[in-house]
């Protein structure tokens, strides 16, 4: 027979499990019936194999208890997590509607504090003058450095519409105050070239109303039939026209730029033409006919034959 430590050291063993197989299956004869010698093998054997049993029932016993320990606290820990999650649910919907109250609380004292707003004091003409330091800030004298960007061209199309779009308040102020249309933009691309921004220029021209205006003329693509009413646009308002940039990539001999160059601006003070090439014009051409009162102009590109003189002009840059 095994000493005990022998059966619980085959027992724990996973290499023991094989020899039991082998002899499961290398089993005697079961219509035999032993005698003699061999039958006390077999009894000796009997009884070693009995005490094995019972040592591997007494581990099968233990170890189903530890499995139903292992199996009842996890049911535990399943129990508390979920009273866990319980919770955490609980404190994220409180969380939630305390957020949403703050929100709404917020809101009404965001309400409240506006209207103790020390710009609600100002008048609606201080205001007016403040949205016309907003403008951008368009070098139009000939001394000054040239400053025309993509960037200063979206604000100078947008700025008053903007301001004038913030509240009722600052929409009163802005249309009251026809200084704050007095800078028109005219940017001759392909979109709002053709005829989509027209309605955008003419109301700008409306507010504007009798004022002295400041045109700005770009066209850095090649020029194109659509563009015409944009043209149009801008011949209407030279008459009161006293600043003038125009700043074109390619000037043609049939281009619809050259109607404005040649339109009256009687009241026109400040020009800047910016030319890069120029298709040669018929002698008779004359821009600026009747800028009398021009005094400072600046040509960039452009052939001087092609304006008119002016007792007023006292600074010239080329």
């Amino acid at each position: 027979m095994f000493s005990r430590g022998a059966r619980r050291s085959c027992l724990l063993s996973p290499l023991t499990v094989e020899p039991f197989r082998a002899m499961v299956a290398q089993a005697p004869d079961p219509n035999r019936y032993v005698v003699g010698i061999e039958a006390q093998h077999v009894r000796a054997r009997l009884e070693t194999e009995r005490a094995i049993l019972e040592v591997t029932d007494a581990a099968r016993i233990k170890a189903r208890r530890s499995l139903d320990n292992a199996e009842a606290e996890v049911r535990e820990q399943k129990a508390v997590l979920a009273r866990l999650e319980e919770r955490r649910d609980a404190h994220a919907a409180f969380l939630y509607s305390t957020e949403e109250r703050h929100e709404l609380q917020q809101a009404v004292v965001d309400a409240q504090r506006v209207l103790l707003h020390p710009i609600r004091k100002i008048p609606l003409d201080i205001l007016a003058r403040i949205f016309v330091q907003c403008q951008p800030n368009i070098k139009f004298h000939p001394s000054d450095h040239y400053n025309i960007t993509g960037e200063l061209i979206r604000r100078a199309q947008t700025e008053s519409l903007n301001l004038a779009a913030v509240c009722r308040r600052w929409r009163l102020a802005a249309l009251s105050s026809a200084r704050c249309w007095s800078q028109v933009c005219f940017y001759l691309d392909e979109i709002t070239g053709n005829g989509m921004c027209k309605a955008l220029y003419e109301t700008v021209l409306e507010r504007s109303a009798s004022t002295p205006l400041s045109v700005i003329l770009v066209r850095w693509g090649t020029a194109k039939a659509e563009q015409q009413g944009a043209v149009n646009t801008i011949k209407s308002a030279l008459s009161r026209c006293v600043a003038l940039i125009v700043d074109v990539k390619l000037l043609e001999a049939d281009d619809a730029v050259h109607s404005i160059l040649s339109s009256p601006a009687p009241k026109l003070k400040y020009a800047r033409l910016i030319v890069d090439d120029v298709s040669e014009l018929s002698p008779n051409v004359v821009w600026l006919p009747d800028a009398s009162f021009l005094r400072s102009l600046n040509i960039d590109g452009c052939l001087i034959s092609y304006l008119k003189p002016s007792s007023h002009l006292t600074s010239l840059v080329l």
